[in-house]
C-alpha cells in the first residue's frame, strides 16, 4: 500500500515520467529528464508542434524571428545552421512521413527546439 501523501505529490509531477509502482520493492521508477539537443552536421526529421503551423499562434516568432514566414507542413527534414539559446536556424524541406520522401517545398528559418519532436536523425 502506498502512502496517500506520496501518491498525491507524485500526481503533481509534470516534468518527469513516473513509472508504475512496484509493490514488491515499494518503489517507483522515474526516468531522468534529458534535454533535446540539436547538433550541427546531423540531418533531422521532426514533427512540428501544431502551434508552429499557425501564424497567429506564433506572432512573435513569425514577425520578429522569421520575417513573416512560418512552417506550412507538420513534418520537416532539416540541418541546423545556427543556434541561439533554445532557438535553432534550420534549412530543409518538408517531409512526407507516410511515403517517406521529401516534398518539393523548402523552409528556412528559426524554430524553437522545445516545440519539435525528433522522429529520425542521421549524420551528414
Amino acid at each position: 500500500m502506498i502512502n496517500k501523501l506520496i501518491l498525491k505529490q507524485l500526481e503533481q509531477v509534470h516534468e518527469a515520467e513516473v513509472g508504475e509502482y512496484d509493490s514488491l520493492h515499494h518503489t517507483f521508477h522515474i526516468k531522468k529528464h534529458v534535454e533535446k539537443t540539436f547538433e550541427y552536421n546531423i540531418l533531422y526529421i521532426v514533427k512540428l508542434d501544431k502551434h508552429l503551423l499557425n501564424a497567429t499562434d506564433n506572432e512573435l516568432l513569425v514577425s520578429n524571428w522569421n520575417g513573416g514566414k512560418y512552417p506550412l507542413h507538420e513534418y520537416l527534414k532539416f540541418a541546423v545552421s545556427k543556434k541561439v539559446g533554445k532557438m535553432i536556424y534550420v534549412y530543409g524541406v518538408y517531409y512526407d512521413i507516410i511515403n517517406k520522401c521529401d516534398m518539393k517545398e523548402d523552409f528556412e528559418g528559426w524554430l524553437p527546439s522545445e516545440q519539435l519532436e525528433i522522429i529520425e536523425e542521421t549524420r551528414l
